[in-house]
């Protein structure tokens, strides 16, 4: 009886048949092999090239078989592997795994080659009181992510909410899956000791007047007064020598050189001087006042 499966590896027979007569039957000897599972690769595979490394090959890509060797492709339908030795490119690769006979279904891999980007630009910087990474003044590349470490190599990445204190931070720079190397930055956490000042308002001020004429107190000869228009501003807008318009709410800190103290709102109320009388003399006859 003709069989129509393979029961497993062994000699077989066929014979052909043409108008119900056969032919002598030949022996042919099969070989089953186990089917070959697709193998396991990370699905994006990202290369840098610097100075050092000027190019990648097939035998730097990853992948993890069972028992067989692997082989990289260019195309799904592929039935040639790469050569070990063929230089890398962006773009999309096969992998699959031979045993020798058969080859495995393939498994896609993307591959970007990319050059490593050159460190960002800072220099060292100062702190008043409380601040964290995330306000260090950094220059990086346009789509640049930005990454801070406490060492110059090696350590977990610290959070751009880290606080930081005096101490040397190392910041470093990713843009297409490659990141720089990394530059030292040495932050420099000061505390003012400054309090907030205090303000002495009349009632009302009549024009002309400038904020100089206010009187504030303040902690120390050394400490300079600033004026601000919004309590958001970082740096004072507005000059002691600026006369005061409007009426309305500003802002007085005092800065010792370094630190700003909390700044005190005070409310101004500035009227208008009238004009001086235009006088003349009079001569009067009789009683008059």
């Amino acid at each position: 009886i003709p069989i129509t499966q393979f029961k497993g590896s062994g000699t077989y027979y066929v014979e052909q048949v043409i108008a119900q007569c056969k032919s002598e039957r030949v022996a042919v000897n099969i070989t089953l092999n186990l089917k070959l599972e697709a193998p396991v690769a990370p699905v994006a595979q990202i290369f840098c090239l610097d100075a050092t490394n000027t190019s990648y090959t097939v035998a730097n890509l990853q992948a993890d078989v069972t028992t067989g060797t692997i082989g990289w492709f260019l195309n799904e339908d592929d039935t040639t592997p790469l050569a070990l030795t063929t230089v890398l490119a962006t773009g999309t690769y096969y992998v699959a795994e031979s045993n020798g006979t058969c080859w495995s279904p393939k498994t896609l891999v993307n591959v970007l080659v990319s050059d490593k980007p050159a460190p960002p630009i800072a220099s060292d910087q100062g702190f008043c009181d409380t601040a964290n990474l995330g306000v260090v003044d950094v220059i990086k590349l346009e789509g640049a992510q930005v990454h801070w470490y406490a060492s110059e190599i090696g350590g977990v990445e610290l959070s751009s909410t880290t606080p930081v204190s005096s101490a040397t931070f190392y910041v470093s720079q990713s843009l297409n899956g490659c990141e720089s190397d990394r530059i030292p930055i040495q932050i420099q956490l000061i505390t003012s000791g400054l309090t907030t000042p205090v303000a002495t308002i009349a009632p009302f001020y009549c024009q002309p007047i400038t904020f100089a004429d206010i009187d504030v107190e303040i902690d120390a000869a050394s400490v300079q007064i600033g004026w601000f228009s919004s309590q958001s501003l970082q740096e004072p807008d507005l000059l002691l020598t600026d006369s005061v318009m409007a009426s309305g709410d500003y802002w007085v800190a005092q800065f010792n050189g370094v630190c700003w103290s909390d700044k005190l709102q005070v409310n101004l109320d500035v009227r208008p001087t009238p004009a001086d009388l235009n006088s003349t003399a009079q001569t009067l006859c009789g009683t008059f006042t």
